[in-house]
């Protein structure tokens, strides 16, 4: 017979001690022969939720409160796994109902805040935080919350204000630096800004907020001012013109290429293809704290409705391993694989190096997805309904190397051969001429990407098949010839 305390104690303890899924599988085994505590299903939840499993943890926390209605802990947890849901109404509906059964909490109001802001009430969200502040006059990120709200309504005094009491409270916290950085420059206080933005450098802020301010006397291209903003070196930056200088260069051809298509126009005419290839550009030219900014701000939000596609949802995710970012949108991406369901290719079609339309384009990257994910059977069966798309076979070469499966990488290594993929050969560089449609330019662009993406196994199978590149192996910065 189960002891339901001891396993509740067992439980916590394995919480503190970060093993989820040890967890999750006491209480997996619990729930079988106690299903009516909701204690059980609070503790699962809060364990999915460190996984980002959010669907789980929904599941759980819905369990609980249906079995507890006054359950304060599984509406608050619940609350915040819809706003990384990005569900931010249904997260400031759970909050409400946590506030009405523990009015006096302070953490409770700053998340109703921090959902508030998403959905751009800031009113709402200042009220939120100001009764924060009433309950923890002590807490710093309450004030830096605050400042930010009063921030994006214009409110710049107040946001001082609140920015430097949160300052007082935690004098390290660089991105409260940033944020005051941030207000200075919109009132053109030009110097006030860059020694603002200056702290938040050496407190290890993200530092893309930097290069403006450093680099906005050089010729530099934005590219390099993003990359150079985030050297991570913590050192005085506007001094190093070599730096500069060179990363001018590397970025040269990208950098002119992306201002060709602003000039005509290009993110307004087509936004969500535009912005795709510039967060693509950002991660492949060493910057993805830009990358995943660009996906995060330019898509799924009130100003830009448009949605990632798979292959933007997978540059995001690698991004965010990139600069270890907590939530990787992983969860979320394997959910929308899930969600969407794939377009399997017709039998007998081969895309070489054409354009990755439709029907592959999805198959393809959610099996780069579950990749990721681990799951390799997934991944396998994602890139199996590519047909013939040659990228896809590395795809499936990876996955056999992950399972140890010689027949499988034997078999695999026999298409490609018998393929004659040009992969195998090299690279050619990019010619973009001034007059290219744009559809044709992003055909171009984006049919090239899957030798970056499965560098390594393309490397892989040239020395198993014995070949030898006829081209150079070009960097991504030397890929464009305008």
């Amino acid at each position: 017979m189960i002891r339901t305390d001891d396993v509740l104690q067992n439980a916590d303890q394995l919480f503190k001690d970060n093993r989820y899924q040890e967890m999750i599988d006491l209480l997996n085994r619990t729930i079988l022969e106690e299903s009516t505590t909701p204690e059980l299903y609070f503790l699962r939840g809060i364990a999915w939720m460190q996984l980002q499993r959010y669907d789980e943890a929904i599941d759980d926390l819905t369990k609980a409160v249906d079995l507890r209605p006054d359950y304060f802990r599984a509406w608050q947890n619940r609350g915040l796994v819809w706003s990384f849901k990005r569900k931010y109404n249904k997260a400031i509906a759970d909050l409400n109902q946590a506030i009405e059964l523990r009015p006096n909490h302070a953490s409770t109001y700053r998340h109703l805040g921090n959902a508030l802001l998403q959905t751009k009430d800031y009113d709402q969200a200042i009220q939120a935080f100001t009764k924060a502040i009433e309950l923890d006059p002590e807490a710093y990120d309450h004030y830096h919350n605050r400042g930010s709200a009063w921030r994006k309504k214009g409110e710049y005094q107040k946001a001082i204000a609140d920015y430097n009491r949160a300052i007082a409270l935690r004098p390290n916290h660089g991105r409260t630096f940033a944020g005051l950085g941030i207000v200075y420059d919109a009132i053109k206080e030009r110097e006030l800004a860059s020694i603002h933005y200056k702290r938040a450098y050496y407190f290890g802020f993200d530092k893309i907020q930097l290069a403006r301010i450093f680099t906005e006397h050089f010729p530099a291209p934005y590219i390099a001012k993003a990359i150079f903003a985030s050297n991570g070196e913590g050192k005085g930056v506007e001094a190093d013109l070599s730096t500069i200088q060179w990363l001018t260069s590397v970025c040269k051809n990208w950098d002119a290429f992306l201002d060709r298509l602003r000039r005509k126009g290009y993110p307004a005419t087509h936004p969500e293809k535009y912005y795709s290839l510039e967060a693509i550009v950002h991660y492949y030219m060493g910057d993805p704290i830009t990358a995943y900014r660009i996906f995060d701000t330019q898509f799924d939000a009130e100003e830009h409705p448009y949605s990632l596609s798979l292959r933007d949802q997978y540059y995001l995710v690698l991004a965010a391993l990139d600069f270890k970012e907590p939530d990787t949108g992983l969860a979320y991406a394997i959910e929308q694989v899930r969600q969407k369901g794939d377009k399997p290719a017709e039998a007998g079609q081969s895309m070489g190096r054409e354009p990755m339309g439709e029907p592959w384009i999805d198959s393809y990257y959610a099996g780069h997805l579950f990749l990721l994910h681990n799951d390799l059977q997934e991944a396998l069966q994602r890139f199996d309904a590519c047909g013939d798309l040659l990228p896809a076979w590395y795809g499936k070469l990876a996955v056999y190397q992950l399972l140890g499966d010689e027949e499988g990488m034997s078999r695999t290594l026999q298409e490609i051969a018998v393929a004659g993929d040009p992969f195998l050969d090299g690279i050619e560089p990019l010619v973009i001429p001034e007059d290219m449609a744009f559809e044709e330019m992003l055909d171009k662009i984006f049919a090239i990407l899957p030798y970056y993406e499965l560098k390594e196994e393309i490397e892989k199978a040239r020395v198993l098949l014995g070949g030898t590149p006829v081209r150079a192996h070009l960097a991504f910065h030397e890929l464009l010839k305008l």
